[in-house]
C-alpha cells in the first residue's frame, strides 16, 4: 500500500466514522430529550399527589429517577461520542492536512465529561431520595 492509497482509505475511514458518531450523538441527544420529559411527567405526578393530598405514595420519586438514569446515559454516551469526534479530528489534522481546532473540540469534550459526573452525581441523589421517601413510607405503616 502506498502513502496515496493510505490516505484514501484513511479519509473513508474518517468518513464512516463521522457518521457513527453522528447517529450515536443522535441517540444521547434523544435520551437526554427523553429523560427531561419523564422528570417533567414525574413533576405533574408530584404536583397532582400535593393537590390531591395524596403523598403516601413514592411514585414520583420513582419517575425523577428513571428520567434521571435516562439523561445520565444520555450524557455518557455524548462524551464518548465527543471524545470519538476529537480522535478523528486528531487524525485529520496529524495526517489530511486539515487545520481543524483541537482546543475547541476538547474543550466540548470535557464540557460532557463534566456534564456525565454531574448527571451521575444527581442519580445518585435522587436515588437516595427514593430510599428517604420508602423508608419514611415504611414508618407511617
Amino acid at each position: 500500500m502506498d502513502y496515496d492509497d493510505f490516505l484514501e482509505n484513511l479519509e473513508e475511514y474518517i468518513r464512516n466514522s463521522e457518521l457513527s458518531i453522528g447517529e450515536t450523538e443522535i441517540l444521547g441527544a434523544t435520551l437526554n430529550s427523553l429523560g427531561y420529559l419523564i422528570i417533567a411527567y414525574g413533576a405533574k405526578i408530584d404536583i397532582d399527589e400535593l393537590l390531591n393530598d395524596d403523598t403516601n405514595r413514592d411514585t414520583a420519586f420513582r419517575v425523577f429517577l428513571f428520567g434521571q438514569g435516562l439523561i445520565a446515559l444520555g450524557y455518557s454516551i455524548l462524551w464518548v461520542v465527543s471524545l470519538n469526534r476529537l480522535k478523528t479530528k486528531i487524525l485529520e489534522n496529524d495526517y489530511l492536512e486539515r487545520q481543524n481546532s483541537l482546543h475547541t473540540y476538547r474543550k466540548v469534550e470535557i464540557s460532557y465529561l463534566l456534564s456525565s459526573f454531574a448527571n451521575l452525581l444527581r442519580f445518585e441523589a435522587f436515588y437516595e431520595l427514593l430510599i428517604l421517601k420508602d423508608e419514611e413510607l415504611s414508618e407511617e405503616e
